[in-house]
Formats: structure tokens, C-alpha cells, sequence
């Protein structure tokens, strides 16, 4: 993971709601298909799952980027601190009381592989049909995905 998070258009910001680390990989692959800057929670960097210098909240970095992507992000106070000013703000969370959707712009209560699969297979099929050279989504493109 390279990359500066405060330099960031696009954050995926992984959280325990990932569950595994097999789903961790499919976030991954999901924010290299749409040039996203990975991060994580304070409980994905207690997992081992994503180093501590990808952490985003009270203990870790502040960022605002124009889209953040909590896939699985509870929400705590400590997290948000870091993420609050972010231009858009994407919660994807199976729990519908989860904090993060009170400052969500998009609210997305669904299983967070679910939505991540559709997001891959809506890009990589893009990148399909241009194979003369790789497609990354604009800003504009990946609001209008999460806006459907």
C-alpha cells in the first residue's frame, strides 16, 4: 500500500464489517480497479489487516478526499474526526443504526461484498470494452454508480 492518503481524490476505507481477510482482499482489488487509496479503522489496523500508517480517525490520519468509502465502517467518534470533511461520504454497513450513516451523504445498508462485487464488475467491465488502455472511473462516474 503506497500512496498519500491526504493527497487522495478516492479513500476505501476498510472496516471489522469487512469480517475477513478474504474480503479484505476483494476491497483491494476493488480500490485498484477504481484508483482508490486504501485505509482502515482502528479496528482493521488491531486486526493486522491494513498497516497503522493507513489509519484514518482521532489516532491517525485526517483526510478529504472527494469520495470516502467506509466499507464496514461502524463510525465512532474516533474514526470520523479523521474523515468528516470529505466532499462525499459512502457508508456501506449491513447495520442500519450504524453511526457512520448519520453523516453519510449516500447510506448503503447492504453486505458490503455485495456492493463491492457490484462496483468491480461495473468497472472491469468498462475496462473490458476499452482494451486498448485502462478505464479508471472519474469522480463523476463512481458518484453516479453509488447514486443509482
Amino acid at each position: 500500500m503506497t500512496g498519500d492518503l491526504q493527497a487522495a481524490e478516492v479513500i476505501l476505507c476498510c472496516g471489522r464489517g469487512l469480517q475477513n481477510k478474504r474480503n479484505l482482499n476483494l476491497a483491494f482489488r476493488v480500490a485498484d480497479c477504481i484508483q482508490a487509496q486504501i485505509a482502515g479503522t482502528r479496528a482493521a489496523v488491531d486486526l493486522g489487516w491494513i498497516p497503522a500508517n493507513r489509519e484514518i480517525g482521532l489516532s491517525g490520519a485526517r483526510v478529504e478526499p472527494q469520495i470516502y468509502i467506509g466499507c464496514g465502517v461502524s463510525g465512532t467518534n474516533f474514526h470520523t474526526m479523521g474523515m468528516k470533511h470529505a466532499k462525499k461520504i459512502i457508508a456501506i454497513n449491513t447495520d442500519p443504526l450504524a453511526p457512520i450513516f448519520q453523516i453519510a451523504d449516500i447510506r448503503i445498508e447492504e453486505d458490503v461484498c455485495k456492493v463491492l462485487f457490484a462496483l468491480m464488475h461495473t468497472f472491469s467491465e468498462k475496462n473490458s470494452l476499452q482494451p486498448s488502455s485502462i478505464h479508471h472511473p472519474s469522480v463523476d462516474e463512481l458518484l453516479a454508480f453509488f447514486d443509482r
